[in-house]
């Protein structure tokens, strides 16, 4: 998955549990960390994100890929959780 789609996954389920925040969206195929942080800061509620499924990435792709390292667009994802 790459960082974009991420980032787009993250903002369709902000949207669909807050339609409100439609209003609020730049761009409209903008999504990247801007546009996120943008929307989350409109939340007026408590809001918890939960990630599921990190701790897949490196088996999931050393599976796949025959035991090759972790690529860098999945290190990519795990660094913008970060930021």
């Amino acid at each position: 998955m790459q960082v974009n789609t991420f980032y787009a996954n993250l903002i369709k389920e902000l949207l669909e549990i807050f339609p409100k925040l439609k209003e609020y969206k730049r761009k409209y195929f903008a999504n990247d960390l801007e546009e996120l942080n943008l929307l989350l800061s409109e939340v007026d509620e408590e809001t918890i994100l939960v990630i599921d499924g990190l701790d897949h990435i490196e088996r999931i792709y050393r599976f796949s890929n025959m035991g090759e390292e972790t690529p860098h667009v999945e290190i990519e994802i795990l660094s913008a959780i970060n930021e």
